[in-house]
Parts: C-alpha cells; structure tokens; sequence
C-alpha cells in the first residue's frame, strides 16, 4: 500500500506540472481588405504559462480554396513568413477565400509540449463600379436615387453610407430621396459587421438646373441669338442659330429628370427638331454647343 501510494503521488505530482504549462494563441482575428499586412502578425497577444524555457513555436494550418476546381490546398506556410516563430508575419491575404485555423504548437527545453488555435478572418470587399450617368433636375424638385450597388463582403449585413450630405434625407439609404440645391455628385461607401470600410465609388450624379428665369446656363449663347420656337410648341421646333454655332445635343427631359428624346448633332443642324411622338406636358429642353449649355423650359401641346 504504501509503494501504491507513492506512485500516485508521482503521477498527480506529474499531472500537476503538465497542468501548469498552458498555452493560448491569442485572440481571434479579422484583417480588413486596406490593412497594413506587414504589420499584421499572428499570435500577437499569445500567452505561454509554465514550462522551462526556451520554448520553441511551430503554426500549422490548411484551407481549401473553394474557387478551385483542382482541389488546392493553402497551407500555412503559403501565408506565414515563418511558420517557427512565436509572432509570424501573415502575408498573401488574398488567399483567404475562408476563415482559416492556425494551430500553435509550443514545446519548452524539457520536452513539454503545449496547443491552442486561432482563427483568422480576412474582410475583403469585391466592388464593382456602378456610376451612374447624371440626371437633371429642376431646382426645388427632388429625385429618387434607385442604383443596384454592387458590394460583395464575408460579413453582413452592410451599412451604406453617402456623401457628401447635401441634399439628402437620409445619409445610409441608398434607395432614399435627393433634393440638392446645386448640381452634386454623391459617392457610396460599405461597412460590414466587423467595421471594415470599402473604398469609395461614385453612385449618382445629379445636375441641378435653375429655369426660373428661363435663361441660359452661360450667358455667351446669350450674345450668339440661339433660340428655339415657337413655345409652346406642338409638333416641330425651330431652331434659331444666326452665328452657326455648334450644337454638339439637344435634349429633352420630363420633370422627374428622365431623358424622354435626344437630338445629335446631325439632326440638330437642321432648322427644325420633330416632337411629334412626345406626349403634351411641360420639359426642359437642354442644348450642348461649343459656346455653353443653353437650357429653357419647353410645353409641349
């Protein structure tokens, strides 16, 4: 009884030193699509408790790339600098297609050997450009932004932000309502769930004209004589241009800003522009030439 007694000893003895070694890799991680990645280690906050040192570190690691077909495996040497120190440098983030585990196996002089894991999850955002072409409105109107972003993020849900905040009801509807005082280009940015940020796109464009003198935009198609008539008009528009100036388009737009006809420059060399096929209300007609834009509203019978 009494040797039974001392080899339990021993071995709770035992127990008791190889519970005193513990190891904790660190926190979980989420790495942003602009961070720094040389700055980005792993392993940062790790603890080593116990043991004798030196202690020696080995990662471990492998995800399978789901956009392949072939099958291929990421290891963790393909994303570490060095899979042997104790706070490697991660590199190649791009190959995060999925969250990956990083297993930390630490052995001190005895041969004591400790384990933990860590994840780590790389936010990359795919945008894709969605700038709209401008829209014209009447200043006092307002216009519905309906643009279909294009954002793709591991982590949702996404909150939409844009600027700059002229004009707008609200700054995180995408789909709200604008009513700029002045022409404005409005620009789209994501976060996700873990407050990564993407880059900026362009989202709406609007041009806000102000035809409560029924004047032109630059007052040197004034000094040209460029008029069109008769207004209101019912199937033809005259075109008055005694200084032969270049009108590179016409346009025609409704009240909600939506091009309704276009006149290029061929057909607007002529003396007349046909609305025949528009239906009768008030528009804006809207002439690009070399001298300026001319604007002026326009009814239609």
């Amino acid at each position: 009884m009494k040797y039974i007694r001392i080899l339990c000893f021993l071995l709770l003895s035992e127990m008791h030193v190889f519970g005193q070694f513990r190891v904790d890799a660190g926190q979980d991680t989420t790495i942003c699509c602009c961070s720094n990645i040389d700055s980005v280690k792993l392993g940062e906050n790790r603890v080593v408790i116990g043991g004798v040192e030196p202690y020696s570190y080995t990662w471990s690691g492998k995800l399978l790339l789901a956009s392949s077909p072939e099958n291929v495996w990421i290891y963790a040497s393909n994303i570490l600098d060095d899979t042997t120190k104790s706070n490697p440098t991660l590199k190649n983030l791009y190959l995060l297609e999925e969250p990956i585990i990083f297993h930390l196996k630490v052995e001190d002089a005895t041969g004591e050997i400790g384990y933990d894991s860590v994840r780590i999850y790389n936010s990359t955002f795919f945008v894709k450009s969605i700038y709209i072409l401008p829209d014209t409105i009447i200043r006092g109107d307002s216009i519905n932004l309906i643009g279909d972003p294009y954002f793709i993020n591991n982590f949702l849900p996404l909150v939409y932000y844009l600027s700059p905040s002229h004009g707008l009801t609200d700054t995180t509807d995408i789909y709200g309502w604008a009513k700029p005082d002045t022409s404005v280009t409005y620009y789209l940015q994501a976060v996700n769930s873990v407050g990564c940020v993407s880059e900026k796109i362009r989202y709406w464009e609007i041009e806000v004209i102000d035809t409560t003198t029924n004047v032109t935009q630059d007052l040197s198609i004034v000094t040209h004589n460029l008029q069109f008539y008769p207004n209101p008009a019912e199937s033809f528009i005259s075109v008055s241009n005694p200084n032969n100036i270049k009108i590179k388009k016409t346009e025609l737009f409704d009240f909600s800003g939506r091009i309704v006809q276009i006149w290029d420059a061929t057909e607007c060399t002529g003396n007349t522009l046909n609305i025949q096929q528009i239906t009768p209300g008030i528009y804006l007609l809207k002439a690009e030439t070399d001298a300026g834009v001319k604007t002026e509203k326009l009814v239609v019978q």
